[in-house]
Parts: structure tokens; C-alpha cells; sequence
């Protein structure tokens, strides 16, 4: 995976899922049991809207859920 952003999002939603069964993860996310778990294991394809609904599902920030470092990271790739 190459892109910081989305390794940062696929471990932040591993371990906030932790002992719970994807089907009861993805209902709390409100996305589709194969969403949840294809964005934890790519963080990959995700919208905006998405990651905004799973961060207030979550009762974290947009900032949290993608990591501030990993974004700083991507964000210096680019200089």
C-alpha cells in the first residue's frame, strides 16, 4: 500500500473494530459489510462523504480517522 493516507485509515478502522464481527462494524458505520471490510484492509476507494459518515459514526474527527501524520506525509511527496 503507498498511499500513507490510505494504510493510515485501514489501521485506524482495524483497531477501532477490534473484537467486533465486520457485519456488526459496518452497521455501526453504516456502510455495507464488503465496504468495511475493504477499507480495512486498503483504506483504498473511500469518498469524502464516507469517511465523514464513518468519523461521526465513530465519534472521532475526519483528522483522527486518516491520521494527521499520514497526511503531512502525503502532503510532502508532493513538494
Amino acid at each position: 500500500m503507498s498511499n500513507p493516507i490510505a494504510q493510515s485509515l485501514s489501521e485506524n478502522l482495524r483497531r477501532r473494530r477490534g473484537e467486533l464481527s465486520y457485519a456488526k462494524f459496518a452497521l455501526k458505520l453504516g456502510v455495507s459489510k464488503s465496504l468495511a471490510h475493504k477499507l480495512e484492509t486498503s483504506g483504498e476507494g473511500v469518498t469524502l462523504d464516507t469517511v465523514y459518515k464513518i468519523a461521526c459514526a465513530l465519534g472521532c474527527s475526519v483528522e483522527a480517522l486518516l491520521g494527521e501524520e499520514a497526511v503531512r506525509k502525503k502532503r510532502s511527496r508532493r513538494g
